[in-house]
């Protein structure tokens, strides 16, 4: 399947997911937006988050919260469950092509949060920028670190040499992909 097809059909799932989840009582209770103001959210997440059901999950979660601010270690888990489902269902270099990931990731958990009604001026107290860079900074950082590292330990193992400008250039994936092989020998 190419990839905006992929993109397509992973929006529809979305939608689909989230909708269910907006019908239920608990949602029609907690949600201050109008019906008509759901149905944008819905189509809007769907299509910045194409994620296939876990938008739907995280939303029957959220409005499970009697808080109107959910704990931060949920916030962690859902916001990293989103970048995991990204990376499941669309193309990464697609997705890069036409939206900031981070930021649409933050943003349509924002939208989420209002579906659940929940405030989200509440759940990120210091702001979504300061959430990011305590969150995801941090965590891409330990991870490209890791993942340097054993991009060179297969390089000096196999004495392969990789110009300089091609080892920038190559992508997380590319090296992740090369140490899951390392493990499968």
């Amino acid at each position: 399947m190419d990839p905006k097809e992929a993109y397509n059909q992973a929006s529809i799932k979305t939608a689909s997911a989230l909708r269910i989840v907006v019908q239920s009582v608990i949602i029609q209770e907690l949600s201050r937006l109008s019906l008509p103001e759901v149905e944008k959210v819905v189509e809007v997440v769907s299509t910045i988050i194409p994620s296939g059901n876990v938008p739907g999950v995280i939303l029957s979660g959220l409005a499970r919260i009697p808080d109107r601010r959910p704990p931060k270690n949920i916030l962690q888990r859902d916001v990293n469950l989103l970048f995991s489902a990204m990376e499941q269902f669309v193309d990464k270099a697609m997705y890069g092509t036409f939206f900031a990931s981070p930021a649409a990731v933050i943003w349509g958990y924002q939208n989420l949060l209002k579906l659940a009604g929940k405030d989200p001026e509440h759940a990120f107290p210091q702001g979504t920028w300061q959430f990011y860079v305590d969150y995801a900074l941090r965590d891409d950082t330990a991870r490209h670190t890791n993942e340097t590292h054993s991009f060179d330990t297969l390089l000096n193992k196999y004495n392969i040499f990789v110009a300089d400008l091609q080892r920038i250039t190559m992508s997380s994936r590319e090296t992740r992909l090369a140490t899951r092989a390392e493990r499968n020998l």
